[in-house]
Parts: C-alpha cells; structure tokens; sequence
C-alpha cells in the first residue's frame, strides 16, 4: 500500500475515532428544575412528588400528590403577583413548583426565580410524624451509574429553622451523616454521590423534612443526575484499526 494511501486511512481512523470518543464522552443527564411537569405525576414517572409514609419509610408511591391545580398563594398565603401553580394535596401547605412564569416572582421575603423548584415539606414533632415528609424521587430508565449532585437552600430569609435532607436508594441512605442518615439543618447545603449503580426500575428517594416547624421551610432545590458514559464497542474498533495500519506501516 502507498504511503500516501496509508496516510489518508490514517486520517480517515483517526476521525472516526475522534467521533466516536465524542459519542463515547456524551453523557445523558436528568434535571429536577428541567424535566418538571405539572401534568405527569405517577408511579412509572421519571421524577415522582409525594409524602413519605406515616412509618416513615421514603417511598411515597402511596402517597403521591395528587392535585395540580393549587398555586403557592392559595398554599403559603402568599401574595406572589403570578404564583406559580404546584402539585399538592387538597389541603396544606405542602407541595412542589416551578415558576414558569418567565420573571422573578417576589412576595416577601421569598424571591422565586425563573425555572427555579420550591418546595415546603410536612414535618416532624418529637418524633412523630404529621404525617410525613416530602419526598421527591427519579427513577432509573435502564441499568448504569450515575452521579448525583443535589443542594438546597433558604427560600425565606429570617424565618428559617433549617430543611433536613435524606437521601436512600435500596432502602439505604446515602447520606449517612451522625449516624441518622440526616444532613444537618441549614440555610443552605449540597453535595455529590459519585458512581452509584442503579438498575433498571431502581427509584432515588430525596426526603425533606422540615425539623418542626411548618410555617417557615419554603426551600429552594435542585438535583441533577448524570449517567456515567462507558466506553463504546466502535471506539474499541477504532483502535484496532489505527493499530492494525500501524503495523502495515512498519
């Protein structure tokens, strides 16, 4: 074979593998903020809102929101000039939004930016539950690893006690902070679970709670969950032909 010949496969291999490192590299992610629906709601739902259950356990699969009809008015007594509608239950205070209106929403103290996720959780009293925690949850499309970055913060300045976050997965919590899995009550918190193995069906559970006192926990939360890229067959391919034109080379 011509060098010259060799030379243009050589180009021709190394673009192809070019390629397909950019299709390896590309990695499907997951935003709570991006994916939210006020119209899909449900136990096969990608991300899932609801309450945990009175004996605390965080699958809220009975217990999910069912009403999509309250605004943060009616639920906070509010005075947000265009609140933005959330998933709730009949009565409470408790749900979950977006502001799809396209511009801050204020209503003091509370600042609501565009494409941002509030949420106010039932709480906990010595012990007892009334009669659970909000929980939102994402389920796993196919077997992969992901990493998980999450934060939540202070919606309500000076009248903040502090949101407790949880996170589980197979019935194991994987924020295991002190011993009861909570992370500690702040104005503002977050992380990253690097590589966790989901299978296929697997649901991630984020449990607020809102440390005993209901009247002033509208937080603020995101959670974004990316998939591991794996190497692609074709990329392993690609190299066995730049060496296999090596060799003809030499």
């Amino acid at each position: 074979m011509c060098e010259s010949h060799q030379h243009h496969l050589g180009l021709w291999a190394c673009g192809i593998l070019v390629s397909l490192s950019c299709a390896a590299g590309a990695a499907q992610t997951w935003s709570l903020a991006d994916d939210f629906s006020l119209s899909v709601n449900t136990t096969t739902s990608t991300w899932s809102y609801g309450l945990a259950t009175a004996d605390g356990s965080p699958d809220p699969t009975s217990n999910l929101f069912a009403t999509n009809t309250r605004n943060a008015n009616e639920l906070w007594n509010t005075t947000f000039t265009v609140p933005p509608t959330m998933w709730s239950d009949a009565d409470g205070y408790w749900g979950i939004g977006r502001n799809d209106t396209g511009v801050i929403q204020t209503s003091d103290p509370i600042s609501w930016a565009p494409g941002e996720i509030l949420i106010h959780p039932k709480y906990t009293l010595g012990g007892a539950e009334f009669p659970g925690r909000l929980v939102i949850s994402w389920l796993a499309p196919s077997d992969t690893t992901v990493g998980i970055d999450y934060s939540w913060a202070d919606a309500m300045p000076g009248d903040w006690t502090g949101v407790g976050l949880r996170i589980w997965h197979n019935g194991t919590v994987l924020t295991d902070i002190g011993g009861d899995g909570w992370l500690d009550p702040s104005s503002a918190g977050s992380g990253t679970i690097s590589n966790l193995s989901v299978a296929a069906g697997d649901r991630v559970f984020f449990e607020y709670d809102t440390w005993e006192d209901p009247t002033g926990d509208v937080t603020r939360t995101a959670i974004l969950i990316t998939a591991v890229p794996e190497p692609r067959a074709a990329l392993l391919g690609g190299l066995g032909l730049l060496a296999l034109l090596r060799r003809r080379r030499n």
